[in-house]
């Protein structure tokens, strides 16, 4: 699997400048990703990704080598059925709800919770709540610079995900 995510990541990345590059210097950019550039790959596993969404997730680091300092870069990938990409931000997660998932009770409430940390590791995650307003939930992921962090979701009156917002300074 991680040789497969592997050659997929290198594909992406350098898609664009293998187009526009001779066939010899193609040859020596795969020879310098090849030894210079590790790719690591691990399946995101969670009951609750499992159970809300539709897709499969990827934890992904990027660790050239050739810097020689333990620098690395980590994204997240998503494959569906449109294929394999990176995941970047709210707006891709309702298009891969499962059809039949109603944010209408605690229990599911949790399981975005844990989707949204499990996701977006860039959020500083400390004293979460959850709270629900009407057709709104808000799940409040943190704290920075005295201001609560998190995410806002809107569903119609049976549950169904409408819309979800991050936002840097939740109104409570």
């Amino acid at each position: 699997m991680k040789t497969l995510m592997f050659l997929i990541i290198t594909f992406a990345y350098f898609h664009q400048v293998t187009c526009q590059v001779p066939d010899n210097e193609n040859k020596a950019l795969d020879e310098f990703i090849s030894k210079q550039i590790k790719i690591e790959a691990d399946v995101i596993k969670s009951a609750a990704l499992e159970h809300i969404l539709d897709a499969l997730f990827f934890n992904v680091k990027r660790i050239p080598l050739y810097k020689g300092d333990n620098s690395y870069n980590e994204m997240v990938l998503m494959k569906n059925a449109d294929g394999i990409k990176e995941f970047e931000n709210t707006d891709m997660l309702i298009p891969i709800i499962k059809e039949d998932i109603k944010l209408n009770n605690e229990a599911v409430a949790k399981q975005f919770q844990k989707v949204f940390t499990l996701l977006f590791k860039n959020d500083i995650v400390r004293n979460q709540e959850i709270i629900n307003k009407d057709n709104q939930w808000i799940f409040v992921q943190g704290e920075w610079f005295g201001k609560k962090t998190g995410y806002i979701v809107k569903t119609d009156s049976n549950g169904k995900v409408q819309e979800i917002e991050k936002s840097e300074e939740l109104k409570l």
